[in-house]
C-alpha cells in the first residue's frame, strides 16, 4: 500500500525559514557591529574635521547604547528561529527519498503487462481494497 507523508511542509518551511533568518541575521549583525548608526550626511562635507569627529562620537554612542530591550528581545526571537532552522533541517536531513506514485507497483504487476491483466488485477484488488467490502479492516477506509 503506498504512504505518503507531509515532508513537503517540511521542506516548504525550510526554504522560508531560510529565506526570512538570513537577512534578519545580517541585519541583527551589522547593528551588533556597527551599533544603530545612522548620520545624515547630505549637504556636508565629509572630509572636514568636524564631521569626522562627529562619526567618531556617534559611532562610539551607538556602540554603547545597542543593549537594549528591543535589541535583547530581537536577539531572543533571532536565536529561537535559528533553533527551529536545526531542528527542521535534521528533519529534512533524516527523510527518505520521496515516494513516487507508480500504478504497477500498487496493483502488484509487472511494467509490461498487458491492458486485460491490468483490467483484472484493478478489479481483484478494488475488491480487497474497497471499503465497503472491507468493513472490519481500518486501513480500506
Amino acid at each position: 500500500m503506498l504512504e505518503y507523508d507531509d515532508s513537503a511542509f517540511y521542506y516548504f518551511s525550510l526554504a522560508v525559514l531560510t529565506f526570512i533568518l538570513i537577512p534578519y541575521t545580517y541585519y541583527q549583525l551589522k547593528t551588533l557591529i556597527l551599533g544603530d548608526l545612522s548620520i545624515v550626511s547630505e549637504g556636508v562635507n565629509c572630509e572636514t574635521e568636524w564631521f569626522q569627529n562627529l562619526v567618531k562620537t556617534k559611532t562610539a554612542q551607538a556602540k554603547k547604547s545597542i543593549w537594549t530591550r528591543a535589541f535583547i528581545f530581537k536577539l531572543i526571537v533571532g536565536v529561537f528561529f535559528w533553533y527551529l532552522w536545526t531542528e527542521n533541517f535534521k528533519l529534512v536531513s533524516s527523510i527518505e527519498g520521496l515516494q513516487t506514485f507508480d500504478p504497477y507497483v500498487i496493483l502488484e504487476l509487472d511494467n509490461n503487462a498487458d491492458e486485460k491483466a491490468i483490467r483484472k488485477q484493478y478489479r481483484k484488488m478494488s475488491l480487497l481494497k474497497h471499503p465497503d467490502k472491507n468493513r472490519d479492516n481500518p486501513l480500506a477506509v
